[in-house]
């Protein structure tokens, strides 16, 4: 994932954050993110930390 995308910002914001902050940071800008941003969100998962990682893939099996 490229740093200059927008899945990229998201995940150094949600790091930035932190677990706290997680849920509510998603729902303010998951509605904004592309389907592109949204498949490269899903690619990222396998390497972030589970209290991000979990919240995004509920997010995306939920729509």
């Amino acid at each position: 994932m490229a740093p200059n995308r927008n899945a990229g910002t998201v995940i150094r914001a949600l790091a930035w954050l932190g677990p706290n902050e997680v849920e509510e940071s998603l729902d303010a800008v998951f509605p904004t993110l592309s389907g592109e941003d949204l498949k490269e969100l899903l690619a990222a998962r396998a390497v972030l930390p589970r209290w991000m990682a979990e919240p995004i893939g509920s997010r995306l099996a939920h729509g």
